[in-house]
């Protein structure tokens, strides 16, 4: 362990009628083994009215306002609003489950002088619908289907590990050096307990974190000064994503409908502008790839064949949905492409679509 003194962090997490997870969120925080002054929770909340602000409150959170409600530029304004040199981003349905996580990054980050530590990926709860599995893995269809990167800790470094050189490593972290012509994987560090040096990217990147849309590329905008990040292997998280296969779709249908009609905004901070960020890594099978996505899971039988593999290797469950969501999510891309061409443009919904909120 370390013993220069530990710096102050803040922990943001956007939230919107969070209080089905936040009680267990925070309970976790105040479980790390980190010194309890030297953390500050923020709260950045979207106009909850199930008890979420006056609970964040009792707890001791600082809150501030999201006009917006999206989550995105919820992190936004906690990055903008945050004291601390040092932020993590945690989701309102993620959950430390080690109390060692938060230290365990924090000495990676001071030791390997990398500016972002990262989790081993996520896990499962509990009692939770098997969907989870799914989602914690791979997210959605599409970007099973584009990335192939697997979340889940008992494989996420491993993985890294054949494609990138891995160097520093103990029982607890590593450092991942992704050099400088290699494909990229997806990576965002707005979510999974990600630990930022806010300083380093306001002193490096100004321009770039002033606009929203560009906090969930930072992962790729960091690499044009720095290859390396930090890997915390202590530290994974119990998601607590979806309660119900219903609840999933509309969040695969929210994504769509943004990336398909809102581009300048919300859009912009997903699949489209990543792409472009990586393009020149990822050359032209990257650039190509995700038009293979809709005939991949509509001719039925390739999507069928993956399914297969994914329960033979990963032997869980939850991959028998990958069939249906991919035609799904593949049927939701062509139906809102062709209401676009119509001259169609529904409005910005908030991440649960409950509540319109202010376009682009």
């Amino acid at each position: 362990m370390i013993t220069m003194e530990l710096p102050k962090v803040t922990v943001i997490i956007a939230t919107y009628n969070s209080m089905h997870v936040l009680p267990r969120v925070l309970n976790a925080i105040d479980n790390q083994s980190y010194p309890k002054e030297k953390i500050t929770v923020m709260l950045v909340d979207g106009g909850s009215t199930d008890g979420t602000i006056d609970y964040g409150y009792e707890r001791g959170c600082l809150v501030i306002s999201n006009p917006r409600t999206e989550p995105v530029y919820a992190k936004f304004l906690g990055f903008v609003e945050s004291k601390t040199d040092l932020i993590v981003y945690l989701d309102h349905d993620e959950v430390y489950t080690s109390p060692y996580c938060l230290v365990d990054q924090v000495e990676c980050m001071l030791v390997n002088n990398v500016q972002t530590v990262i989790s081993a990926g996520y896990v499962n709860p509990e009692g939770e619908h098997l969907i989870n599995d799914y989602i914690n893995e791979y997210g959605d269809p599409f970007s099973l289907f584009v990335y192939r990167v697997s979340k889940s800790p008992d494989i996420f470094i491993a993985d890294l590990s054949k494609h990138y050189a891995i160097s520093n490593e103990n029982s607890r972290s590593c450092v991942v050096d992704f050099g400088q012509d290699k494909a990229l994987p997806l990576i965002e560090l707005l979510a999974m307990g990600t630990l930022i040096n806010k300083k380093y990217f306001l002193d490096n990147f100004s321009d770039v974190v002033k606009k929203p849309e560009n906090l969930p590329h930072l992962f790729y905008v960091l690499l044009s000064k720095d290859t390396r990040i930090g890997v915390c292997k202590t530290h994974s998280l119990a998601h607590y994503s979806s309660e119900s296969i219903s609840k999933y779709l509309n969040k695969i249908s929210w994504r769509i409908r943004n990336n398909i009609y809102h581009v300048k905004g919300v859009g912009a901070s997903g699949f489209l502008m990543r792409e472009s960020l990586m393009a020149k890594r990822n050359g032209k099978v990257g650039k190509y790839k995700k038009f293979l996505f809709i005939p991949y899971s509509l001719f039925i039988f390739p999507a069928l064949l993956d399914t297969v593999y994914l329960l033979i290797k990963r032997k869980k469950v939850a991959f028998f949905f990958h069939l249906p969501l991919c035609i799904f999510t593949a049927s939701s891309i062509i139906f809102h492409t062709i209401l676009k061409s119509l001259g169609m443009k529904p409005a910005l919904k908030s991440y649960d679509g409950t509540k319109d909120i202010k376009d682009d």
